[in-house]
């Protein structure tokens, strides 16, 4: 695989979202997939504090990350699980 890429963060709590545990894990397995992928890794979005359980149209910025993926700005959208893009 290669080409470009979005990275999409999101953490529940804002407590672990001011820590920046959950945040740091997140980004560091996402450079880690990118870079095994020979993915660039050119924008990232985070939604911190928000619940898995809220409508992807109802959150900030994963609007934004699948837009920039149809602009054709990246090719490819990342998550370090799939649990932080819905329950």
């Amino acid at each position: 695989m290669s080409g470009t890429a979005v990275a999409y963060f999101r953490c529940s709590s804002l407590a672990q979202a001011e820590s920046g545990l959950g945040l740091e894990a997140q980004r560091s397995a996402v450079e880690a997939f990118c870079s095994a992928q020979k993915l660039k890794l050119v924008s990232t979005y985070s939604d911190e504090g928000v619940s898995g359980s809220t409508a992807p149209q109802d959150r900030e910025m994963l609007p934004r990350a699948i837009a920039a993926i149809a602009s054709g700005e990246a090719t490819h959208l990342v998550v370090a699980r799939l649990d932080r893009l819905s329950r």
